[in-house]
């Protein structure tokens, strides 16, 4: 478990939880699940080259033409 991928060991460990807490915070867990993908489903993100926008790139180059 230790060479897995982020992701991959949160979905084993909230799976494990899971299995332990008590039905009502089940249900609630998988209608917050549920509600969770229909948001995701039916708000497309607009401007997907914001989400893919380096940050540092951007500071660095401010930071450097203002030392100049």
């Amino acid at each position: 478990m230790l060479n897995l991928p982020r992701d991959r060991e949160v979905h084993l460990l909230s799976d494990t939880l899971t299995r332990y807490s008590p039905q009502g915070e089940r249900a609630r867990v998988q209608k917050h699940r549920k509600y969770r993908q229909h948001i995701l489903s039916n708000y497309k993100p607009r401007h997907k080259e914001l989400y893919k926008y380096e940050c540092h790139a951007f500071l660095w180059s401010s930071i450097s033409q203002s030392n100049q």
